[in-house]
């Protein structure tokens, strides 16, 4: 799930630095024709940079930033009576989060991308850089797919995008933290209840792939992506794209939810695309897994059996011990401890572990790592790594004391950004990932105005990119 930056590249560890060539990457976006047609940050996609304008396709997709002005109630939803705890209720708590999510687009998405339906809306600011939103699904780039990390077939990396909707209750928050397009207001930063959010993770697999056995039947895309997963994570240099199919994965889903306001207010889940026939199927959804739920991080905890906030479904569990899921030469968890994680994403971390680093400071864009960044890395004491695995509350920031800041460190080298009086500054994005990023982005476009060199574009602590998450 996914899954922000801060300037920042992600990397199956951490984040990687770039040069200042994207400096240049920056002021020929900025330059775009098409970047003025709108009010920054509410594009409906990234802008062609310079040297792609001729082959970049003609923009389809339209983000929906028309953000209500009132909050829908949304107590009486079928994912707000089910009580996903309840072993005999779970079923049923999968289907209505799946039937109700599926409703945030306007048509059929077997083959092709409809536009967001009326009542379902963007995060603004995701049109930021060469990896915000394409112009023909509105994807984001995600994390890559790891050999061997999905199915055992994939035997090579593969990028991933994504594409991310929130509900009416959701979207209205968004409308209050951008009222002012220019000012994001730091004080509107807490979801309702009953606000909803689905993603739609995809994966640029061809049809004549060998590899692509386990994902035949799924919802295919075009989208305006990278030639391939080397040229998507050499950024810097203008990696090549070119208009290719995509399969849907995952879907992952959060639910902002009272019930839960004693561990984290939110629960979060995913589904995994798994077809084990090779054959076309009826309808897609019935190849659709659910992962499992959790609505706590189980703090401390390392033996999935102790597990109480969070559980894998009976029969993605049931699956992995084919193992048909992927190679367990290489994984054998989902998340950290087998926690409840999409298959595509970073096992050393979890869904809602991930999303509970989401925060802000409240004058700057910082460096921040969502997934457990220590010294002394797999050797770390195994309650440091934990500090990742709270429970942060709704509205929490996710900070640390000054001892356990003394633990942290930034994996790739680079000095870590994170300090006491920095701490006292953070503001909780309430587990909105796409909401940090787009007041980062928008702090770092204020930046960018102010740069007039490369150099003083790196003396702005400008030298990581983001990859969408």
């Amino acid at each position: 799930m996914n899954k922000f930056r801060s300037v920042t590249k992600k990397t199956n560890s951490r984040f990687m630095p770039i040069p200042t060539f994207a400096f240049s990457i920056l002021i020929s976006y900025a330059c775009s024709v098409n970047a003025l047609s709108y009010t920054p940050g509410f594009e409906n996609s990234t802008p062609p940079r310079k040297g792609e304008v001729a082959e970049w396709p003609k923009e389809k997709f339209k983000a929906n930033y028309n953000f209500p002005i009132t909050v829908a109630d949304q107590s009486n939803q079928p994912w707000m009576v089910k009580n996903p705890k309840i072993l005999s209720e779970r079923a049923d708590y999968y289907k209505a989060v799946l039937d109700y999510g599926l409703q945030a687009l306007d048509g059929d998405m077997t083959n092709g991308c409809p536009q967001a339906s009326a009542d379902w809306f963007h995060a603004p600011w995701m049109t930021r850089g060469p990896s915000g939103r394409e112009p023909l699904c509105g994807l984001t780039k995600e994390r890559s797919t790891r050999a061997g990390y999905v199915y055992p077939s994939l035997t090579t990396k593969r990028q991933a995008w994504a594409v991310g909707l929130y509900n009416n209750t959701g979207g209205y928050q968004f409308g209050q933290v951008w009222k002012d397009k220019n000012n994001p207001d730091l004080t509107k930063l807490n979801f309702q209840n009953g606000s909803f959010v689905i993603k739609f993770l995809f994966v640029d697999i061809d049809k004549n792939d060998k590899e692509y056995t386990h994902l035949i039947g799924s919802p295919e895309w075009k989208a305006h992506v990278y030639l391939d997963e080397k040229e998507s994570t050499v950024i810097d240099r203008e990696g090549k794209r070119k208009t290719k199919p995509m399969k849907l994965i995952q879907i992952d889903f959060g639910v902002k939810d009272q019930r839960f306001s004693s561990t984290t207010g939110w629960i979060f889940g995913t589904f995994m695309y798994n077809n084990q026939t090779g054959e076309e199927p009826a309808n897609w959804r019935d190849n659709l897994v659910p992962v499992g739920l959790a609505w706590g991080n189980d703090p401390g905890k390392t033996d999935s059996a102790s597990f109480s906030e969070g559980f894998l479904s009976d029969e993605i569990k049931s699956l992995r011990s084919t193992g048909v899921l992927f190679d367990p030469n290489k994984r054998t968890y989902f998340g950290a401890n087998d926690r409840v994680n999409g298959p595509i994403d970073n096992p050393e971390s979890s869904c809602l572990s991930c999303h509970g680093t989401a925060q802000v400071h409240a004058k700057k864009s910082i460096w921040q790592p969502i997934t457990p960044a220590i010294k002394n890395g797999a050797n770390a004491p195994e309650e440091i790594r934990m500090l990742w695995f709270r429970n942060i509350k709704s509205g929490e920031p996710f900070v640390f004391t000054d001892a356990q800041l003394s633990e942290v460190s930034n994996p790739v080298g680079q000095p870590i950004e994170w300090t006491p009086p920095l701490m006292k500054e953070f503001v909780s994005t309430d587990y909105s990932l796409q909401m940090r990023m787009g007041i980062e982005n928008k702090y770092e476009e204020e930046l960018t105005k102010k740069a007039k060199t490369p150099q003083q574009f790196k003396d702005l602590n400008m030298f990581y990119h983001k990859i969408s998450r």
